[in-house]
């Protein structure tokens, strides 16, 4: 298991944190502009830091692939055990604390009333939410939103679709190019954008969940990419240079198509080429430490818990609107919510959950 980086868990706590505010701002758009009225500049700011969520939730998924490539550098993709061991560690790591959030929110959604209410609580939806096939709230024809309005789960979603999708795309790779597991990237990544394009095309003719998360894979698989190059599996000149070009394609492209998944896709190659850069110039001169050196201890705990955090703060935030709270009693709820979710997640982390060892791949 490799070394965790503690600038990343900061990261993470600090994204983790700016989706929280994000749905504090939004849920309290009204509250926030009495109460700043006089200061316009203290405003300005909050609606800036809220407009990051997006980015925040992209660079989640920039951040998942890196993790997944340090975390399994030493497990073989191409054979049954290795696949059958980065499963388990997948399942392991997301289905218990997914399961606990749905249930909180059902928790929730039956003390404020709104399970009897919103169409979105309903047997059928949970299903969906089940076999993770929600896509975001706001899509047409979607097959199933966020279950009990818990905004933030339709990207666990894309994340397992990710975790589920990789290994068969490593898998392809090999047989079609006959490559050594270390050089699958070199042609992965620049076929996943055109794959990309392709499900977007098709995705204007027929909605499938797949083809939505399809579309953004690129973004994960960049990740991914970063986490070789830190590794030293990938070289920085190659492993850098074809994402830069992408970028630049999709910039352009998304110039006269006018695209809301290729703008979304262009930012997340912006978010993946600046820490390439950065990563590189860390982590590969002789004379420093890398990214080791940096720990920022408020925001590295948070990071440490920021899947639960991401998972269910949500429904929180229902329940103190419905109370029709103030802001300072939502700001205390949630440091109090925030340190608790912390410890259950460092809990949950130590349980084997040794029913997901299984052989998936037999």
């Amino acid at each position: 298991m490799a070394k965790r980086i503690h600038l990343l868990d900061s990261l993470r706590g600090i994204a983790a944190m700016l989706v929280v505010f994000h749905h504090v701002f939004v849920n309290n758009s009204e509250k926030f502009e009495d109460g700043l009225r006089n200061h316009t500049f203290i405003l300005v700011v909050c609606r800036f830091l809220s407009d990051l969520n997006h980015l925040a939730v992209l660079f989640f998924f920039v951040l998942s692939g890196f993790a997944i490539a340090l975390a399994n550098r030493n497990i073989d993709l191409s054979t049954k055990d290795g696949i059958n061991c980065y499963l388990y560690r997948r399942f392991r790591r997301i289905l218990p604390l997914y399961w606990l959030a749905i249930i909180f929110t059902a928790l929730i959604g039956i003390i404020t009333g709104m399970s009897w209410l919103n169409s979105s609580y309903s047997f059928l939806n949970l299903l969906g939410n089940i076999f993770f096939l929600q896509t975001p709230i706001g899509i047409s024809n979607a097959w199933f939103s966020p279950f009990g309005q818990n905004g933030p789960l339709w990207s666990l979603s894309y994340e397992m679709f990710f975790y589920l999708f990789f290994p068969i795309y490593f898998f392809i790779h090999i047989s079609l190019f006959k490559l050594e597991q270390k050089s699958v990237l070199t042609y992965a990544l620049p076929i996943s954008i055109a794959i990309s394009l392709a499900s977007l095309a098709l995705n204007q003719i027929i909605f499938i969940p797949f083809l939505v998360f399809l579309a953004q894979f690129p973004v994960w698989l960049g990740g991914y990419y970063l986490g070789q190059i830190y590794s030293n599996q990938v070289k920085f000149d190659r492993g850098i240079f074809a994402p830069t070009l992408g970028m630049l394609f999709l910039f352009f492209l998304n110039l006269y198509l006018n695209s809301t998944t290729i703008s979304t896709l262009t930012q997340a190659w912006f978010i993946f080429i600046i820490p390439g850069y950065f990563i590189h110039n860390l982590s590969f001169s002789q004379k420093t430490a890398g990214l080791k050196q940096f720990n920022f201890n408020t925001f590295k705990s948070i990071g440490d818990g920021s899947y639960a955090i991401y998972l269910m703060h949500y429904p929180l935030l229902q329940l103190l609107k419905k109370l029709n709270c103030s802001l300072s009693i939502h700001f205390f709820c949630i440091a109090i919510f925030v340190y608790a979710i912390i410890r259950l997640e460092k809990k949950m982390a130590s349980i084997p959950f040794k029913m997901f060892k299984q052989n998936y791949v037999p």
